[in-house]
């Protein structure tokens, strides 16, 4: 059933159907790196002329010197080169956000969320119930605002979808979000269903 028996409506993901089938449930292991919030300053070697830069710390440019890698981590701090088409070697930094990530997807609220998915499993479940469970609401962890769950369409084939659940965070200055993290933690196998 891919459309609404009443108005012929069709139906693109799971929150559009009243009643799921839970066919398959499976955690999804978390990579070792997840991610990174770039920050804006693009770095050099030297001075650039008519060119905004920053230099490169000289001893984070001993550094890549030293290992001959286009990646460094340093207290924190991811650096890596940035592929350019001219001479000049240029760098980037951002913030290694996977202890954070971890944190957020081993707390309590996600972690009971992921649980009461897996007891859903080859389960019928009414749509609203389940988007209804405490990971899917906002909440803070450190300065990561606006965490959560979601739920997003990956692909489909015969008659069953699969989604995955996503983790969410976020951080802002003021009422502006500035930057954000994504982290898939769950694969769902379902089929839609109009009727119980």
């Amino acid at each position: 059933m891919d459309r609404c028996p009443t108005c012929a409506r069709k139906f693109n993901t799971l929150k559009d159907f009243p009643i799921i089938f839970i066919a398959r449930f499976k955690k999804l292991k978390l990579p070792e790196i997840i991610g990174s919030h770039r920050h804006e300053a693009i770095y050099t070697e030297k001075p650039l002329k008519n060119h905004y830069n920053v230099l490169l710390p000289k001893y984070i440019l001993e550094l890549f010197q030293s290992s001959r890698k286009d990646i460094i981590l340093h207290k924190g701090i991811v650096y890596g080169k940035v592929p350019c088409f001219d001479e000049v070697t240029r760098y980037e930094s951002s913030e290694d956000v996977t202890d954070i990530v971890k944190k957020a997807a081993q707390c309590r609220r996600v972690q009971n969320t992921l649980t009461a998915l897996e007891n859903f499993k080859e389960k019928e479940v009414f749509t609203e119930d389940l988007l209804a469970l405490r990971g899917f609401e906002k909440f803070t962890i450190g300065k990561y605002k606006d965490v959560s769950l979601s739920i997003y369409e990956e692909e489909r084939y015969d008659d069953m979808r699969v989604c995955r659940v996503n983790l969410n965070a976020g951080w802002g200055r003021g009422c502006m979000r500035v930057a954000s993290i994504s982290v898939d933690l769950a694969q769902i196998e379902y089929i839609g269903r109009v009727n119980a």
